[in-house]
Formats: structure tokens, sequence, C-alpha cells
């Protein structure tokens, strides 16, 4: 699959990287068990889950363009992050906004993968997606972040508002 990776003058080019590619059902349906065996518990693995791949995630994208990811702002990172996520199917991903300083991030996630399939937000890709999302937040903000009153919406075209702030903090 091809993905943007910055080059000497900090735009974008078109780079491969191996990926697994997997139908969005069979990805969600790998969560099942968790979900039906250990109910909320499980559905906290799977975030736990999520949240880890999305750290492991922007240290490869740092490390994938080490050379030039020092000189963009955080913003930026993450943008770039999201773009890369949105280029390999996970949805319209979009920062709406973004205060580095006190540490709140309002994402929009519009098709979503996950919403518009199972019609309901207890399911197992949405939990990794959040966790992914808050994951990523939290390696490019390099605080430790979660999730403030999270909405996953049913619609023909799948829709999740996350608010991500620093433990203990609501958005406002």
């Amino acid at each position: 699959m091809q993905v943007q990776r910055l080059n000497e003058l900090g735009t974008a080019t078109k780079i491969d990287i191996p990926y697994l590619i997997l139908r969005r059902d069979f990805f969600a349906m790998m969560f099942d068990p968790l979900m039906k065996i250990y109910g909320s518990a499980g559905a906290s693995m799977i975030y736990a889950m999520g949240k880890d791949s999305g750290e492991s995630e922007v240290r490869q994208f740092v490390e994938d363009n080490k050379e030039y990811a020092p000189r963009i702002t955080k913003r930026e990172l993450l943008d770039r992050v999201f773009q890369r996520f949105n280029q390999m199917g996970w949805g319209g991903i979009v920062v709406e906004e973004f205060d580095g300083i006190n540490k709140k991030v309002r994402i929009i996630v519009n098709q979503n993968p996950f919403i518009d399939k199972f019609k309901s937000e207890l399911n197992g890709g949405i939990f990794f997606l959040r966790g992914l999302l808050v994951g990523i937040t939290s390696e490019v903000l390099e605080e430790e972040l979660s999730l403030s009153d999270p909405r996953c919406l049913e619609s023909s075209k799948g829709f999740c508002e996350l608010n991500i702030v620093s433990k203990d903090q609501d958005f406002e």
C-alpha cells in the first residue's frame, strides 16, 4: 500500500509500506469473543489494544520520517498520521479542534468504518478505534490522555466525535 512520507522540503511523497488488508466486518468480528466472554473487561482490552497500536503508529511515523519530523508542529504530526489512516480506509479522520497547550483535541471521524455496518457503539471495532485515536493523540502530545464524552452516532454515513483531553479534565 502506498502512503505518504515527508521529503526534504517537508512535502509528502508516496512510499510503499506492507499492510495486511482485512474486510472491516472480519476485523470487528475478531473482537466478538472478547466482548461476549468478558463484557466490559473485553471492551477495555480492545480499547487498550487500539491505544497501544496508535502509540506505535506515531513512533513508526516519526521513525519513517526522522529527518523531517522534528521540523513539523505537533498539530501537523497529528494531521499527517491521521492522513495515513485515512489512506488506509479508517474513515475520514479530521482534527476539528486542537489545543496543544491545554491538551484538548476534538476529532471527527466521518464515514466511520464500524458504526454504519454494526449499528451500535457497543462493538469491538468502535472500542479499538477509540483507543487507536487516543493512543495517537497521546503519543503526539506526549501526555496520557483520555476520552471525554465520546459520541458515535448511527447514520447512513457513520459519524464519530471524540473529545480527547488530559486525564480528569472535561472538554469545554
